[in-house]
């Protein structure tokens, strides 16, 4: 019997196998009747997000034969496909919004198996997160004082349920945004100094994040006030020379106060100074000789108080003077003038300096802006120390220059030479005159002819002159010599050349008579110029020669 239940299952299984639809007649109302499949049924694919879960029912061939079956996914759009042992599966990796279909291929190499039929088409999708109700958010101002002074800085501090809320606070004066600030653990807070003179009605708003409502909390009143103001005074200096500028330096607290500063000396005001950054100052040198109580007053703006500084006393002695001399010149000829200046400090001193000599005066200069001058030609051959003087005035004290040494040396002397002509006949005369400068030059000039002396000529006003006839026939180079006095060193001209040529002659002739009788005596006359020829007349009557006259003084006669 058991062989041939055996026989029976071997049959039917190939007849499954080759005929699955003969295999169900044949084990119809046997021991073996049931449905035998070969391919994976009621295959289930439920969509995921990014993935889906198959389930599906094994073949039931499969379990007729030892070896395992394992079952190969694959889908359509393909994906990596995935081999199980299982019938219920997640396969991950999908694309959301990609419809997707899949078949089941069983493996079993001694089972005659099939594919599944697809399955119907499934679309992963991202998954739905349940809705969040926001938390009911409550929210706090504080402020740090509720009335403060302008420009003083006032602290905003928000406390907000729940402290798990994220995001920041704005803060808000009225409608105006004063600024915002992040929140951490259910704080956030703003430090502002911006708030203008009044009541400012302050709120805090929070918008709300995801988890949390927004909220907005109640006003919490911050009257400001005008500033209080503090005024100090410095001076640069406490002592001062008269003329000496000092310096005077306001400082105001709050910096942001507009306008200026008065400065006082007593009820006297001595300027104003514009604020700039909480400081203004004003420098004077007008302060007389005294103690002087300075003090700064400030008026005040629109919201800033007014101010008065303490008294700072500035005392002002007579000023000390310091005297300097400079010349033109440090060294000089005689004669030459000499420029000296004098400076006093300070330039507000009056009254004049005293040029000296060593202890012999020059003379005095006014002062003008700190400055005198003396202009002399009269210091003598040699060293001078010379020195500035000044006696004082009521308000500056009296000083002395150091020396300054002046040195006057013998005056160089410039001598030129001048021909009343450069071309004569002989005899004529010709007039030589010589220039010299200094013309304060004394003694005379020396006029020559090469190395002859011709003659010399006394200096009046610096000019000497000689004339002089006794030139011979030729060319003369004619010089002018100075041999220099106490003052004036010596001198020579450079060269006149005058020349001397021969003289022209003019022959005159009377007669002592135009008419004679036979026999009478006839007396001729020449006159010769010049008078200084030499030799003989000869007389004539057409070209017979009547006789010879010898010249005297240009003269010469013949009776016949």
């Amino acid at each position: 019997m058991s062989r041939f239940l055996s026989f029976m299952y071997w049959l039917v299984l190939f007849i499954a196998v080759t005929s699955p639809e003969i295999s169900v007649g044949l084990l119809h109302g046997t021991a073996l009747a049931q449905e035998l499949t070969d391919r994976p049924t009621n295959l289930i694919v439920i969509a995921g997000d990014g993935q889906v879960t198959l389930s599906f029912d094994p073949p039931s061939l499969a379990a007729y034969f030892d070896s395992e079956t394992s079952y190969e996914i694959t889908s359509s759009p393909p994906t990596t496909s995935t081999l199980t042992t299982q019938n219920t599966v997640t396969i991950t990796g999908l694309t959301n919004g990609t419809a997707y279909q899949f078949v089941v291929t069983p493996k079993n190499d001694n089972a005659p198996l099939t594919p599944s039929d697809p399955s119907a088409p499934v679309t992963p999708k991202p998954s739905t997160p349940a809705p969040i109700i926001p938390a009911t958010a409550s929210l706090n101002l504080t402020a740090s004082a509720s009335s403060a002074e302008l420009g003083q800085s006032v602290t905003l501090t928000a406390s907000l349920t729940p402290s798990s809320a994220t995001g920041s606070i704005t803060f808000k004066d009225g409608s105006t945004i004063l600024g915002t600030g992040p929140l951490a653990n259910g704080t956030a807070s703003l430090s502002t100094s911006a708030l203008s003179i009044g009541a400012h009605s302050i709120t805090a708003i929070y918008a709300g994040d995801t988890n949390t409502s927004s909220a907005t909390s109640s006003a919490q009143t911050v009257t400001i006030t005008q500033a209080t103001s503090a005024l100090t005074l410095a001076a640069s200096a406490n002592s001062l020379k008269l003329g000496q500028s000092v310096t005077l330096t306001a400082s105001l607290t709050p910096t942001s106060a507009t306008g200026s500063i008065t400065f006082k000396d007593g009820t006297t005001v001595l300027g104003t100074g514009p604020l700039a950054n909480g400081t203004a100052s004003l420098s004077t040198s007008a302060l007389t000789i005294a103690a002087h109580s300075i003090t700064a007053f400030y008026a005040g703006d629109t919201n800033t108080s007014s101010a008065t500084s303490s008294v700072q006393t500035v005392t002002i002695t007579p000023a000390t003077s310091a005297l300097t001399l400079a010349a033109s010149a440090s060294s000089l000829q005689l004669g030459q003038s000499v420029t000296l200046t004098a400076t006093l400090a300070p330039s507000t001193a009056t009254g004049s300096i005293t040029f000296k000599d060593g202890s012999t005066i020059l003379g005095t200069g006014t002062l003008a802006n700190g400055t005198a001058t003396l202009t002399t030609s009269a210091l003598t051959i040699g060293a001078h120390n010379l020195t500035a003087i000044y006696a004082g005035d009521t308000n500056t004290n009296s000083a002395t220059s150091s020396a300054q040494t002046v040195t006057i040396t013998q005056a160089t002397s410039a001598l030129t030479l001048a021909a009343s002509a450069n071309s004569l006949q002989l005899g004529q005369s010709v007039t030589l005159t010589a220039s010299l400068t200094p013309t304060s030059a004394t003694g005379s000039i020396t006029f020559k002819d090469g190395t002859t002396i011709l003659g010399t000529g006394t200096l009046a006003n610096g000019t000497a002159s000689l004339s002089t006839s006794a030139l011979a026939i030729g060319a003369h180079n004619i010089i002018a010599v100075y041999a220099g006095d106490t003052n004036t060193n010596s001198a020579s001209s450079s060269a006149q050349i005058v020349t001397i040529a021969q003289a022209t002659s003019a022959l005159t002739l009377a007669a002592s008579a135009t008419s004679l009788q036979l026999g009478q005596s006839l007396t001729l006359t020449a006159s010769l110029t010049p008078s200084t020829a030499t030799g003989s007349i000869t007389f004539k009557d057409g070209s017979t020669i009547l006789g010879t006259g010898t010249l005297a003084n240009g003269t010469a006669s013949l009776s016949t």
